[in-house]
C-alpha cells in the first residue's frame, strides 16, 4: 500500500465512480485528503462527494492557482490534525508518566506508614514489657528499650 500526500481524484472513472472510491479509502481508515476535480458541478454531486469522504471538490474546468490553494489547504489542515494527534500523544505519555509517579510516591509513602506503624507498636509493647519488669527501670535501660528497630534508623538513614 502506498502512502500519498493527497489524492486528486475524479467523478467519472472507467470501473468505480470516485465517490465510491473515496468511500472504500475512508472505510479502509486512509485518512489521506481526497480532492474531487470533476466536471460534474451539481450541488447533489458536490455533497454526495464531500459525504463520500472527499475533503474539497473542485469542479472543471478550473485555473491552476485554485488547484493550488486547494491542495496547499488540504496539506495544512492535515499538517495541523497530525501536530493535534502528537500533542495529544505527548500529553497522554506525560500523564502515564506522571500516574506511574503518583504511584510510586504512594508506595513509598504506604511502606513509611507501615514502618512508623510497626515502630509504634514495638514501642508499645516495650513501654508495656518495662512496666512489668520494674528492676529494669534505670533511665539507660529506658533508653536501650525504647530505641527505634535498626530497620527504621537504616531507612530514615536513606533520606
Amino acid at each position: 500500500v502506498y502512502q500519498y500526500d493527497v489524492i486528486l481524484l475524479d467523478v467519472v472513472l472507467p470501473k468505480k465512480n470516485g465517490f465510491q472510491v473515496a468511500a472504500e479509502l475512508r472505510r479502509e481508515g486512509r485518512n489521506t485528503p481526497i480532492l474531487m476535480l470533476t466536471s460534474r458541478d451539481a450541488v447533489e454531486d458536490v455533497v454526495r462527494g464531500l459525504d463520500a469522504g472527499a475533503d474539497d471538490y473542485l469542479a472543471k474546468p478550473f485555473q491552476l492557482d485554485d488547484l493550488r490553494r486547494v491542495v496547499e489547504r488540504a496539506l495544512t489542515t492535515r499538517r495541523l490534525a497530525t501536530q493535534e494527534r502528537q500533542a495529544g500523544d505527548r500529553a497522554r505519555d506525560e500523564a502515564d508518566h506522571m500516574r506511574v509517579r503518583s504511584l510510586r510516591a504512594e508506595t513509598a509513602l504506604a511502606e513509611v506508614e507501615q514502618a512508623l506503624t510497626l515502630s509504634r507498636a514495638i514501642l508499645e509493647r516495650r513501654v508495656r514489657d518495662l512496666a512489668k519488669a520494674p528492676a529494669y527501670r534505670s533511665p539507660e535501660c529506658i533508653r536501650r528499650a525504647l530505641r527505634c528497630s535498626p530497620r527504621l534508623a537504616w531507612r530514615s538513614a536513606d533520606r
